[in-house]
């Protein structure tokens, strides 16, 4: 997968504000569930000192799920730990595990949050941008907007509200487990 850069990563926490700000304007919000045939699942763990960051890519055929391609990549991270501010931390991991990917996927969805961030550029709002594709954060974390609690039953959901605005929604993925923020 070729990406060429939208903007610089080692940044200062202000600019980075100012590059979220600036991006979210180009956030475009619409289903387009109809056209997907193929997805990128991305993540980023720390396995050791804390200053390295491993981001690994799976993609698979969608509805089939059959694995077509899977990468990843061990690097240096060079800004630190800011919650709002995760894009400028493992974007960089997770670009550089997609660029040794064959091919483009329809949809990404990161292990993150999307549109429920309170300048609405979590991390997997501002890799589709960066990268121009779709993209869906689903974390196991509530950082931004307000939901009643889902049922305890396997597809129960709230929605995510800032405000009156939906910005994602409360899934619960199986029988009384802590539900997902899906953003």
């Amino acid at each position: 997968m070729k990406i060429p850069p939208l903007h610089p990563w080692n940044v200062s926490v202000e600019e980075a504000l100012r590059i979220q700000n600036e991006l979210r304007e180009r956030v475009v919000l619409r289903d387009q569930t109809e056209r997907i045939r193929t997805v990128t699942a991305v993540d980023v763990g720390y396995p050791g000192p804390e200053k390295m960051a491993l981001g690994c890519a799976i993609t698979f055929t969608y509805p089939d799920l059959r694995v077509v391609g899977k990468a990843f990549s061990l690097q240096e991270v060079s800004f630190p730990y800011i919650p709002g501010l995760l894009a400028f931390r493992e974007a960089p991991v997770i670009i550089s595990a997609l660029q040794k990917l064959e091919g483009s996927s329809d949809l990404l969805i990161v292990d993150g949050q999307g549109y429920a961030h309170p300048r609405y550029m979590g991390l997997a709002t501002h890799l589709g941008i960066y990268l121009d594709m779709s993209s869906v954060g689903c974390s196991k974390s509530h950082l931004w907007g307000t939901y009643g609690e889902p049922a305890p039953n396997k597809g129960s959901y709230e929605y995510l509200r800032d405000g009156e605005q939906v910005v994602g929604a409360v899934l619960r993925t199986k029988d009384r487990v802590t539900p997902v923020f899906v953003s």
